[in-house]
């Protein structure tokens, strides 16, 4: 929890009332850009087996993310 800060410039409550706090959840895109990032972008720079495993594990993530991210919403849009 190292970001967690406070602030003692409030001058009323409303300042504190109407707050936005952004949610922090795993991102499996996020998490695949980065280690791709590393490699110039580019799955053939990957040699080391166990990285190419790692690869592979994060883009299955992604693609389970995405799939309940588009099931949820399909889900809200068309309705029960």
């Amino acid at each position: 929890m190292d970001d967690i800060f406070g602030m003692e410039d409030i001058k009323s409550i409303q300042d504190a009332i109407f707050c936005v706090h952004l949610q922090r959840q795993y991102s499996a895109s996020r998490e695949l850009f980065l280690f791709l990032e590393t490699y110039g972008m580019d799955k053939k720079n990957i040699t080391d087996d166990s990285e190419i495993k790692y690869l592979q594990a994060l883009e299955v993530n992604w693609i389970n993310q995405t799939y309940c991210l588009f099931t949820t919403f399909d889900l809200n849009v068309e309705g029960p």
